[in-house]
């Protein structure tokens, strides 16, 4: 499954999962080194990702709600006219 054929949602988690997973060394460094001022840095940065992240994901979910909503218009639609014995032919 290639990414333009996966649902947004799936997409961006996994996206952002392969982020924090590149940042999982250099934040764990942080947080050893013992400085209150480079910790409290540390946290402040991980609330302010995991806030812009959940925005994100809240579009994600509503990109995802009306992509099947359009699918299944298309698919009645589609039974409609092919119930009907119409023709798609032009």
């Amino acid at each position: 499954m290639t990414i333009d054929q996966m649902p947004c949602m799936k997409a961006f988690c996994l996206g952002q999962l392969s982020y924090l997973e590149q940042l999982e060394g250099p934040w764990l460094e942080l947080m050893a080194c013992g400085e209150p001022e480079m910790v409290a840095t540390t946290l402040r940065m991980l609330l302010a990702h995991m806030t812009w992240g959940s925005k994100l994901i809240l579009q994600a979910m509503v990109l995802d709600e009306m992509e099947m909503e359009l699918a299944i218009t298309r698919r009645d639609v589609h039974n409609d006219v092919h119930g009907l014995g119409m023709s798609t032919d032009i």
